[in-house]
């Protein structure tokens, strides 16, 4: 049997018809830049974030530099040769944001740990850390953080020192040309913390990197693997 609908339209019995698709209503447009002077409400400071971000969560380089009210989006980029002047590695590398004391590339290990034969004497010495040889000014990095325990010249063959200690830990970082944080500062992972140099006994531009723990050496190569640096 065949009826015809109101609209002259042939309808066949027994034959479902199907279903109109909804209706969606339409996406609200997304507000423009936003005018110098002319403020948003936080229903279109949501919209405008909402389109910055893409389906990662990366910013969207053509609209990061939007203005939201106060807040300015800029991307974000690895610099690959960090700024000698900036007090923190963009990247951290190792566990809890560790990083390696010299930036990778620019020094090499120039003695290891334990039994050497003294560089700047004679006879053989017990050398409670290793040695990254690097240029005068190259900039040293806090491995982890801590608070700082002693900043200046050690008056002994270590030269400028800093030691971080974080609880039963202590790092030192020796023989420096420029140090960069005081007794009692808090240090992140990552920050710098003054300049390779040569004083102290030393006979070249280097850092002794040493690690204690308990009041006892360990083996820093060692503690860098634990925090998933190598050197």
């Amino acid at each position: 049997m065949v009826g015809v609908a109101a609209t002259g339209a042939l309808l066949f019995a027994g034959t479902p018809t199907a279903a109109a698709a909804p209706v969606l209503p339409p996406l609200p447009a997304l507000p423009a830049f936003q005018i110098p002077g002319i403020p948003m409400n936080a229903k279109q400071q949501a919209a405008i974030l909402a389109a910055v971000f893409d389906a990662t969560g990366v910013l969207v380089q053509e609209v990061a530099g939007l203005v939201l009210g106060d807040i300015t989006l800029t991307p974000v980029t690895p610099d690959p040769t960090p700024d000698a002047t900036s007090p923190f590695q963009a990247a951290p590398l190792g566990v809890g944001g560790a990083r390696l004391p010299l930036s990778p590339g620019t020094f090499e290990v120039t003695s290891g740990y334990g039994g050497r034969s003294n560089p700047t004497g004679s006879g053989q010495q017990n050398h409670e850390g290793i040695d990254l040889g690097a240029a005068q000014g190259t900039t040293i990095y806090a491995v982890t953080g801590g608070t700082v325990v002693q900043a200046g010249d050690a008056g002994d063959g270590y030269g400028n020192l800093v030691k971080i200690k974080k609880g039963d830990t202590e790092v030192l970082y020796g023989h420096q040309s420029r140090i960069d944080v005081a007794v009692g500062d808090t240090i992140a992972p990552g920050q710098a913390i003054g300049a390779v140099g040569s004083t102290g006994d030393s006979n070249g531009p280097h850092l002794h990197f040493e690690v204690r723990r308990g009041g006892e050496s360990v083996d820093p190569v060692g503690y860098l693997t634990a925090l998933g640096l190598a050197v």
